[in-house]
């Protein structure tokens, strides 16, 4: 067992093994926790609630299990919280929601459950958040469109439910928006089209209904469009004739009707499947 009384500056790739020891508390107010890499087992100690000047915490590509602790709720100051690539299942905590100063997220690659917490909405200055890679069930909270400063939101790979709210058209900064490989449902909210700096926006294999919306790369820089393995029908809208920033989208597995190159129009660089 190693003891962080003693060993007060730990960093990535050591070979650490065992588990965090609840010794991680007695620190002495440290602003960066360096983690990642190693061979780590157990579960987060609730005592990492104690770092409350911590800024920046690293767990990720470890082995660590069970829950996530509440008490990270008391890590007001931290900016960066990386877990992803464990084993950690259990809900995330709605405390987390306390955590003001976060503008990074990153949980994905985990066996994490439970409904996305509404309190997430509250991280005013969150830019990234992944979730990907979990087994998160329930909606997606419609206070995510609070979030202004998003710019790269992945939650695929779940079991989340639903419609997508409307809100997520406020984030008129968002440039990434991963939706694939869960059981979302209803029609595509035409409020996606006013995400003008969206790059990459992928919703295939889910069970969307309806028409596309028109128009869904009206700010010009749109590249990755999917929604392929829907129950999406009705004609292709002639606005995607439009998308001149388009290199690869994907049709395919849905009920659309028309013809694509009309549709499209001509596109030398393009890669479609339809």
């Amino acid at each position: 067992m190693w003891d962080f009384g003693i060993l007060p500056n730990f960093n990535n790739n050591n070979s650490l093994n065992g588990s965090i020891p609840a010794s991680l508390g007695n620190l002495n107010n440290p602003s960066s926790l360096s983690l990642y890499k190693n061979q780590l087992s157990g579960s987060i100690p609730a005592a990492i609630g104690k770092l409350v000047n911590l800024v920046e915490a690293y767990l990720d590509t470890n082995q660590l299990t069970g829950h996530i602790p509440p008490e990270i709720g008391n890590l007001i100051k931290a900016k960066v919280f990386n877990a992803f690539l464990n084993e950690l299942s259990g809900p995330i905590p709605v405390e987390i929601g306390k955590m003001k100063s976060l503008q990074s997220l990153s949980f994905y690659n985990n066996s994490l459950s439970g409904p996305i917490p509404k309190t997430i909405g509250d991280l005013t200055e969150l830019q990234l958040l992944h979730l990907y890679y979990n087994q998160l069930s329930g909606s997606i909270p419609s206070k995510l469109g609070n979030l202004k400063n998003l710019t790269d939101v992945q939650l695929s790979s779940n079991q989340l439910t639903g419609s997508i709210p409307a809100s997520l058209g406020n984030l008129r900064n968002l440039q990434t928006l991963f939706l694939r490989d869960n059981k979302l449902s209803g029609s595509i909210p035409p409020a996606l089209a006013y995400l003008d700096n969206l790059v990459v926006l992928e919703m295939d294999e889910n069970q969307f209904l309806g028409h596309l919306p028109e128009n869904p790369c009206q700010g010009g820089k749109l590249e990755n469009f999917t929604v392929n393995s829907n129950k999406l029908s009705g004609p292709i809208p002639r606005s995607l004739s439009k998308c001149s920033s388009f290199k690869r989208v994907r049709f395919d597995n849905n009920s659309f009707t028309g013809n694509l190159s009309e549709a499209f129009g001509i596109y030398p660089e393009l890669q479609f499947i339809n």
